[in-house]
């Protein structure tokens, strides 16, 4: 079967388009219109079973196959990994090759848009990716965890946010368990054999990290309905009441996404307890979170409102390319603390946003060469970092001041709108930001997004009483030859006064000296006392 295959297979590795930071081998021939997903789980088996139907639309003439992501077994791990059973068209047998995490078909010369539906049969234990596994009630589970790129280890398809399409589930598995997945449920039917099969259906098309099961002893309720959609929770039994009061209160999130941002994209929101890895994972419509996040004390609300803002941010509109992994986790950031402005007031996100500023310098100090978006890194866990996170989050608020409230909110409208269920680049965003705000904004995000560090001025001042004169000295000393301009807010204290008067100075050099006319000398100045800039300041007066 390889001699079969391998001039075919050269013809793949040619007519695919890889000139992207993250390397993956896009294939633009082929467009991924839906997955069916049938999964057969055993009680007392890791082994599963996989059927997958997949249509795909051929976008040109002459294409003799397609290359899916599906992790086989390896030296490594012998036991471990799926075996390929078969590859069918219309039932006809199709050759194909398996090989170092790839499965390669072979197909006579498509048509250029006509869709075909393959379907592949295969089966063996999941290294990764699906985790086989007992939750801490000694419960046996099943939950998917994608994030990055591990859905190939128990689905095969292209496992890359580029590929977007929509989904069913159909999961096929002993009548005790309960079965959560992505989009609304279509059927649950018992079976012969204590089996049961629930069919959940996403209409919407997502990226394989967003491509989830889990399989549980649940307990679970409808807690609100908002504009036609069920906000649900699931937990597991033992934990119901503390996790029915954890997440009770998750529709105002829905609801304050919804008005600032745009539509809800999916059919449904849930929030569910799990095995995933990561403290939650904003898998479509159906969020994952640790199973130590049910506490009944509401710990982990701001981790339920940063996953529900991905909603919008990361699963809907999604990064094209993994490097620029601050579009989903920087916007979600920085919409939790919006939200918490918006119930809780100024003093909560000033709070938060101080807190992520002393992250990002701790950060700095270990990386000082690394921007947020930065090609370099080719271990993709290695994106989740406080760049990707805080910086930018604070990236946002930089443009929020900016711009001011109304454009700033105008920007993520337009951005969501324009972007909603596909994909998208730093430069796209940039695009709308600019085309919204009628501002020439590429020097600020070349500077913020593409270069490393922050500013760190100098401020020495004195007063002229003769001339009632204020002089204001701004040098930037961060060093590294790394140079922010950005406007700068100053406030100007005066004896006896509790509000500043505020200055706002264009620090566009590396020193600077501002002269203000003043009728009363101040008592202190303060750098940014709007905390509108990610800075460290030193002030000092002669």
């Amino acid at each position: 079967m390889r001699r079969v295959l391998s001039i075919f297979v050269l013809f793949v590795c040619l007519n695919v388009i890889s000139a992207s930071a993250d390397d993956y081998p896009r294939n633009h021939d082929i467009d991924i219109q839906h997955y069916t997903f049938k999964i057969f789980l055993k009680e007392g088996s890791d082994m599963i079973r996989g059927e997958t139907l997949i249509d795909i639309r051929f976008k040109k003439d002459g294409i003799t196959g397609f290359s899916l992501d599906l992790i086989g077994k390896t030296e490594q791990s012998e036991n471990k990994g799926m075996t390929v059973e078969s590859v069918t068209l219309e039932d006809e047998p199709l050759h194909f090759l398996h090989d170092n995490g790839k499965l390669t078909v072979a197909m006579r010369p498509s048509v250029k848009g006509k869709r075909l539906v393959f379907r592949i049969n295969y089966m063996g234990i999941p290294e990764d990716g699906l985790i086989i596994s007992e939750n801490k009630f000694g419960d046996r589970t099943f939950f998917a965890d994608n994030w990055p790129n591990r859905a190939r280890h128990w689905i095969p398809a292209i496992d890359h946010p580029y590929e977007k399409a929509t989904c069913d589930f159909l999961v096929y598995a002993p009548e005790k368990f309960q079965v959560i997945s992505n989009g609304y449920l279509a059927e649950v039917t018992n079976l012969d054999g204590n089996m049961k099969l629930t069919h959940w259906k996403e209409t919407v098309p997502i990226s394989t990290k967003l491509m989830v099961i889990g399989v549980s002893r649940f307990a679970w309720e409808v807690v609100d309905i908002y504009k036609g959609i069920q906000v649900q929770t699931w937990v597991f039994p033992q934990n119901r009441d503390k996790g029915f009061y954890d997440f009770a209160r998750s529709k105002r999130a829905l609801e304050f996404f919804d008005n600032k941002i745009g539509p809800y994209p999916y059919e449904k929101l849930a929030n569910v307890q799990s095995k995933t890895r990561y403290g939650g994972m904003e898998n479509a419509s159906a969020i994952f979170y640790n199973q130590n996040s049910v506490s009944g004390e509401r710990g982990y609300e701001n981790t339920v409102v940063h996953e529900i803002a991905h909603q919008w941010f990361g699963d809907s509109v999604t990064e094209a390319d993994w490097h620029h992994v601050w579009l989903s986790e920087g916007f979600a950031t920085y919409l939790t603390h919006l939200f918490n402005e918006f119930y809780f007031g100024r003093d909560r996100l000033v709070a938060g946003l101080e807190r992520d500023k002393r992250r990002i310098f701790r950060y700095y100090e270990s990386n000082p060469d690394s921007p947020v978006i930065d090609p370099k890194i080719d271990d993709l866990n290695h994106l989740l970092s406080t760049n990707s996170y805080q910086k930018g989050s604070w990236f946002l608020h930089m443009l929020r001041g900016m711009t001011g409230d109304d454009i700033f909110f105008e920007i993520l409208q337009n951005y969501y709108k324009e972007y909603r269920n596909s994909i998208a680049w730093t430069d796209d965003f940039l695009r709308i930001a600019e085309e919204t705000s009628g501002m020439d904004l590429e020097w600020f995000f070349n500077q913020w997004l593409y270069q490393p560090g922050q500013p760190n001025y100098f401020c020495n001042w004195t007063f002229e009483k003769k001339n009632k004169t204020l002089k204001i000295d701004i040098e930037q000393v961060q060093g590294k030859g790394l140079f922010f301009s950005m406007p700068l807010e100053i406030g100007i204290f005066i004896q006896g006064d509790d509000t500043p008067h505020i200055e706002v100075l264009k620090v566009d050099e590396i020193k600077k000296t501002f002269v203000l006319e003043l009728e009363s000398e101040p008592s202190k100045l303060v750098v940014d006392p709007n905390t509108k800039v990610l800075l460290k300041a030193e002030v000092k007066r002669n």
